[in-house]
């Protein structure tokens, strides 16, 4: 009979195995191995730092350099890693296969440290990491299912996948969410290194182990496996997002940290009861419309109902992720790998199907009424689903584990300790205002650096401002909160409008008082995402306050009539109100009929009024085309204007020394 046609006549082959948590050949073992659950968690660290790299690095640097065709191309040759699984299998054995995957994942991952060249080098390693992340995702299901059977591989892994979350979001925070991939000097290679050595020294320790290849389950009993390539970019996004969660909330970096942390030490108590134990469709189901109903409620939610739905999506994630990892009961199984590797191939596809689902959405602006009903729902399902995993599960758990979560809590506390004190001015007559569209941080050169942003900022020695395109957990901006990180570097307070959802918006930095900030929606305009303004109001010496409007609106390739229905609400909240200042990247050029709206209603242009009217603000290596604004109320005495010249982003700043009357 040949090894495909093996049937077991158990559930999957179970049996207790040595009391250190090796596995006797051809016998799994149920025992719960620290080293093998420290290699799940640092893939999975590993695996979160290598996708926000490659967001950066192909999702939104191939597109901006190479087009949508070439990157879409790359994107999706990648998703084929897993099928290589049964190859290394066949040739390695499973334990061989496993570790030198992940072995190898570590190495690229320290690679990227060390040879920072964005349009060559660190795109093909950033291909590379990701598509060895993938592969060894599914070379670590089958070693687990071979070394401790079905239901505890399960345990297991979703135990590693959890910690490995926390693992990131410690380090990520760490670095106030600039992932020390990007930055240089010793301290961020001393933790790539100590990250990948970590791989190693566990890989070596379980070299030895000796594991045939265990059963594989029928195709139809493992297709929930396919859920695990989302459940990781929706942790990427929403639900293990310290960015997201700060915006979301009006929280701090530290106390988000802290809350994520919480609430990874919370799941994984509710993993310790029922981790291990038998899937069921109903578990599996309701758990799934409760992780749909988080994405889809978290961008339109804030405050409590969005740390609420956060925290909701977290557990409903877990669950589902054990139910994809169980499977099915089945009697019959294959000696084999393929099915596991095709599935998750198949989970890829998905991936991409759902994000262009969600790209739509964005784009549309759809279902963006939120009411009562929706989270009525998901809360009274994830009652019910959390009631249906109190059973209990495997017996040989990690006591210990909803402990380690909380020992992250030193990051949040170090940052508290350090937050330096804001240098707030009195009020006064004369202020510098700068207005610049960021980019997410990404620079000409394809890498995300706040720091080059903060020095242009202090080059023109600005008092107030006003930035675009500010990134607050954005994928294509490797996570990084730019409204926070700026605050803090430049000790200036700041107030922030999202756009499309959390992960951007327009910020606003002042080193005068903010008295009030409030934001709301602007028109929808074609297929272009949905639009915010951001008012704040700052004191002057004579009591009054001067108005200062920060705004982004839609995408230039639209025809100037299509902006009109956005210029108008401007000009609504303007009413001709003195001491006021409207700037941004408003994705119109002078002349057009939009922007001669605003200039016609008595608003000055200050680039026309004392600056060069021909100079370009885009692209910031060839500025010949000029969408970023600034604009006053009359009464404002304008000096001093400058378009500084950097390659910190794709546009280039404008600055002015305003005097109110």
């Amino acid at each position: 009979m040949s090894p495909e046609n093996v049937v077991d006549p158990s559930d999957d082959g179970s049996v207790q195995g040595t009391p250190t948590g090796a596995a006797i050949e051809g016998q799994p073992s149920s025992a719960v191995n620290l080293g093998t659950v420290g290699l799940v968690a640092l893939m999975m660290a590993l695996s979160m730092q290598i996708l926000r790299a490659f967001g950066v690095l192909i999702i939104n640097n191939m597109v901006w350099w190479q087009g949508e065709v070439t990157a879409g191309a790359i994107i999706l040759l990648v998703l084929f890693a897993p099928l290589l699984a049964p190859l290394l299998i066949r040739r390695l054995g499973p334990v061989r296969a496993f570790l030198g995957a992940l072995s190898i994942l570590a190495l690229i991952r320290l690679m990227m440290q060390v040879a920072l060249a964005p349009q060559d080098v660190s795109p093909i390693l950033a291909w590379l990491g990701l598509a060895f992340a993938l592969l060894s995702w599914v070379l670590a299901i089958v070693y687990l299912r071979s070394a401790f059977g079905r239901t505890q591989a399960a345990y297991i892994f979703a135990l590693g996948f959890v910690l490995g979350l926390s693992l990131d979001t410690t380090l990520h925070s760490a670095y106030l969410t600039w992932d020390y991939l990007w930055q240089p000097g010793a301290a961020p290679f001393l933790t790539a290194l100590l990250l990948s050595a970590a791989v190693w020294f566990l890989a070596w320790r379980q070299r030895s182990q000796s594991v045939t290849l265990g059963q594989e389950a029928p195709l139809s009993a493992q297709l929930t496996l396919a859920v695990l390539p989302s459940l990781v970019i929706g942790y990427a996004f929403y639900w293990q997002n310290v960015a997201l969660l700060s915006a979301a909330v009006a929280v701090n970096t530290a106390l988000a940290t802290a809350l994520l942390l919480a609430m990874n030490a919370g799941v994984l108590l509710v993993l310790q009861r029922f981790g291990g134990s038998e899937g069921t469709r109903l578990r599996f189901f309701l758990s799934l419309i409760v992780v749909l109903l988080t994405v889809w409620l978290i961008p339109i939610s804030d405050g409590l109902m969005t740390l609420t739905l956060i925290a909701m999506g977290q557990l409903s994630a877990l669950l589902l992720l054990h139910e994809g990892l169980v499977g099915r009961f089945v009697t019959t199984g294959y000696v084999a790998s393929w099915r596991t590797s095709l599935v998750l191939f198949g989970g890829n596809v998905l991936l991409i199907l759902l994000g262009l689902a969600y790209y739509g959405r964005i784009r549309a602006n759809l279902f963006s009424e939120i009411g009562e009903v929706p989270i009525l729902v998901a809360g009274a399902l994830m009652i019910v689903v959390t009631l249906l995993s109190l059973q209990w599960g495997t017996q040989a758990r990690l006591r210990i584990a909803p402990v380690l979560p909380l020992l992250g809590l030193i990051v949040p506390l170090i940052l508290i300790l350090s937050q330096p004190a804001f240098v707030v001015q009195r009020p006064t007559e004369t202020i510098r205002v700068m207005s610049y569209n960021t980019h997410y941080s990404v620079g000409m050169d394809g890498l995300p650096d706040v720091e080059a942003i903060a020095q242009v900022i202090e080059s023109q020695g600005a008092d107030i401002v006003l930035l675009q395109e500010s990134s607050r957990g954005r994928l294509n901006s490797s996570g990084v909160d730019m409204a926070e990180w700026l605050s803090r570097r430049l000790q200036m307070p700041f107030a922030h409008a999202p756009a499309s959802d959390y992960t951007q918006g327009v910020t606003t930095l002042s080193r005068i008082p903010i008295d009030t900030a409030v934001f709301d929606e602007l028109p929808m305009v074609g297929e272009s995402e949905q639009r915010r303004y951001l008012m704040t109001t700052h004191p002057l010496p004579d009591g009054e306050s001067l108005r200062v409007i920060n705004t982004h609106l839609a995408a230039a390739w639209l025809e100037p009539t299509a902006r009109l229905p956005q210029f108008s609400v401007l000009l609504d909240v303007w009413a001709q109100q003195p001491r006021t200042l409207i700037a941004g990247d408003m994705n119109t050029a002078p002349g057009n009929m939009d922007i001669n709206m605003m200039l016609n209603a008595g608003l000055v242009s200050v680039q026309d009024a004392i600056g060069d009217p021909e100079a370009g603000t885009v692209s910031a290596d060839y500025p010949h085309v000029r969408y970023d604004w600034i604009l006053t109320s009359p009464d404002i005495e304008l000096s001093d204007f400058a378009i500084p010249s950097t390659l910190a982003s794709d546009h280039l700043p404008a600055a002015v020394t305003i005097t109110v009357p």
